[in-house]
Formats: C-alpha cells, structure tokens, sequence
C-alpha cells in the first residue's frame, strides 16, 4: 500500500483527510451549514475492501463529498495484514477512532434526531473485507456499550458471501502485484497458505476440535443480529451474479434471512457488472438506489418504493 504520510500531503490522494488512525482517516463538514433536516447524513463510513487503495475509492469519496458537503466522512481501508496477521484486540484498536465517530452521530434520544450531529449514519461496505471490518465494529459497539449499533443505512456492495476455497483465492489474489515474477511469487504464497489453512480447518472440525461456525459465517450472522445492529436499519444489498468472488446466491440468501429477522432491505441485481465494479459499469443506476433509498428512509416515503426523477 501507499505510505500513509503521503496521502494525505497537499499532492496526496487524500489531502483533505486527517489520518485518525492505522488506515483509517477523517474528511471534516465542507461547510459550516447544518446537513439539510432528514436529507444528509451527518456521518457517512466507507468500509473498502480488502487490499483497495485510496485510487480505488475516489469515485465513492467524491460523490459523497459532492453530494453530502455538511457529513463527516470515515474511510477505512484493509490489507492482508490487518486481517490475517492483527489479534481481535488491535483490531479494535485500530477501529476505535471509527466507533468514535459513530458513536457522536448517533441520537442519544428520538428527540435528538433533528439535531446537526445527529441527522443519520450510512455505512458503505465493501466486500467481505469491508463487511467484516462492520462486524468488528458491530461486536466492539456491543461490547462498550452494551446496546445495538443505530445506523440509518447500511450497504453492502458485493457482500456478504460465503467463504468457499475458489473464491478465497480469486478474492485474495485479486490485487496481485502487476509484475508478472512478483504476482507468481505472491501468488503462490497466499494459495498455499489458503490451502493449508483450509485443509487444516476440514482435519480440526472432523476432529471435534473446532465448530463449523467459521469467521465467515460468524461475520455475515453479526450483520444481521439484533443484539449487534438496530432493526431500524435499512439494509441495502447491491450485487451480480457474474461476480466470481461473492455468490450473488449468498447475497440474496442473507437478504432473505434479515427480512426474516425483522429489516427492511432494498436490493439491486446488476448484470454484466463484476466485484466491487457495479458503480463503475452503471453509475447512475448504482446512486439512483443508494441515494434514493437513504432518501425514502430519511423522510419516510414508507412505500419501500423511491422517486429517481431527480436523478
């Protein structure tokens, strides 16, 4: 990954960011008006996915940059390293400036809706790199706090799947170095170290030494427990199935399930899109739904349908 100092220099990709944390930086209001009552957010958290760079991302910071001038924005960004090498505790470590953040946006009261700190969180995550930085914060707001996450929205874009050997591999393998003798060497690396672990989680679970209750599945049941994350919470599912890293199938699967668990949900199926490139392929699709779902749960059209005619 880039060196975090550079970023956020006056040349740098995030220059108008303040790093808060370990990969993790803050955008300030652009302006000193309060966010429009029950239109903007007043904390927007970008949740990337695994191994994404600050590049990747720009198109999602400017839009909500442009379009939310009056929300803070939280953008955290994940490697290998954090995943696989970082014990729970300095994971939560590293996310604690993120709670922070959600904690001061949200209402301490219904009376405090209105209120210019407290006019709604969305949280945008990003593959199951991005989903399972959620689900630690989930855990980690639980755990201080004793009381679920109150978020206004939440989207998922191409999440949360399954973990399967396939796609683990295309998923870590996806951001290989461009040259070609590094990608082989890294390449090889992680296989084989995918390999064993999964060959070595198959001999413990057959062993009794270990439950079928892998971090996976443990991620996509936190992101839809009550005890971790309101109800109130619209939940909004973007996806394909020509993704060959996240099963739009498992997608839909956890959709279904948190409907039957008491959410709302809005889902939006993309043909021809791949991983992670959905508003990339269909711009003006993508943000017709993100933006008008926050809009319909923001001023509570309640129909479950939203007017795009702005758009």
């Amino acid at each position: 990954m880039t060196d975090q100092r550079a970023l956020t220099s006056p040349n740098g990709l995030l220059a108008d960011f303040s790093k808060i944390g370990d990969w993790v930086y803050l955008l300030e209001r652009r302006t000193s008006q309060r966010p429009a009552s029950q239109t903007s957010p007043s904390l927007i958290v970008l949740l990337a996915w695994l191994d994404a760079s600050p590049r990747h991302t720009r198109m999602y910071i400017a839009h909500y940059s442009l379009r939310h001038p009056a929300a803070r924005i939280v953008v955290v960004f994940t490697n290998k390293v954090h995943l696989f090498l970082h014990g729970q505790r300095a994971q939560l470590r590293r996310l604690q400036p993120v709670l922070d953040a959600i904690v001061a946006a949200q209402p301490a009261s219904w009376s405090d809706l209105g209120n210019s700190m407290t006019n709604g969180i969305l949280i945008h995550a990003f593959s199951n790199g991005g989903a399972m930085q959620l689900a630690c914060l989930l855990r980690l707001h639980a755990t201080k706090y004793s009381k679920p996450l109150s978020a206004t929205m939440v989207v998922f874009d191409s999440c949360p799947g399954v973990a399967t050997y396939r796609r683990s591999v295309a998923a870590l393998t996806y951001s290989l170095p461009r040259q070609r003798i590094l990608a082989l060497l890294v390449g090889s690396i992680v296989v084989s170290t995918l390999t064993l672990l999964f060959g070595l989680g198959i001999l413990l679970r057959k062993l009794g030494l270990r439950d079928n209750n892998n971090s996976i599945l443990r991620m996509r049941s936190d992101l839809m427990d009550y005890d971790l994350l309101c109800t109130s919470t619209r939940l909004v599912y973007l996806y394909s199935h020509e993704d060959k890293m996240i099963s739009g199938e498992d997608v839909e699967n956890h959709m279904a399930e948190a409907r039957r668990k008491g959410y709302n949900t809005t889902n939006e199926r993309f043909h021809g899109s791949k991983h992670v490139a959905h508003a990339f392929t269909f711009p003006e699709r993508y943000w017709t739904v993100v933006e008008g779902t926050w809009d319909e749960r923001t001023i509570g059209m309640g129909n479950g349908e939203f007017d795009t005619s702005y758009f």
